[in-house]
């Protein structure tokens, strides 16, 4: 019975023996496993680290290209307001000039008026002289 006993024991110690040498196995694949794993997750953290970096400097281009184009904006409200302003001086200059040309061609009008009144009196004039030498 102690030979069976040592037997069997003999036996679980090398079926204990195997065991440990199939986890010692897994173990070492699964460590391998492991470092290719994160080796890998180190070159796609470093590949995802470069691509943040690159949109981080696409970003702050773009924010200085936005600052850039808001004070362009900026200048163009102000030259937009000062054309407008120079703009409405200028209709209301024009307009006040049509009222000053309206105003001389009423006073040219006027004037013609006259001279044709005038040249009607010279002419009686000249006629009532010549009737005049005449009648002496």
């Amino acid at each position: 019975a102690l030979e069976a006993d040592v037997a069997r024991l003999k036996e679980e110690l090398d079926g204990a023996h195997h065991r440990i040498t199939e986890l010692g196995s897994h173990t070492a694949k699964n460590t391998e496993l492991f470092g290719t794993n994160n080796m890998q997750l180190q070159q796609q953290l470093e590949a995802t680290q470069i691509k943040l970096k690159d949109t981080l400097d696409a970003n702050d281009k773009l924010t200085l290209e936005t600052k850039n184009l808001s004070s362009r904006i900026t200048q163009l409200d102000t030259l937009y307001s000062e054309t407008t302003s120079e703009l409405h001086r200028a209709e209301e200059s024009l307009r006040n000039t049509m009222k000053d040309l309206e105003d001389t061609q009423a006073r040219l009008s006027a004037l013609e008026g006259h001279a044709i009144d005038a040249q009607h009196a010279l002419q009686q004039r000249e006629d009532d002289i010549e009737e005049s030498v005449k009648e002496r």
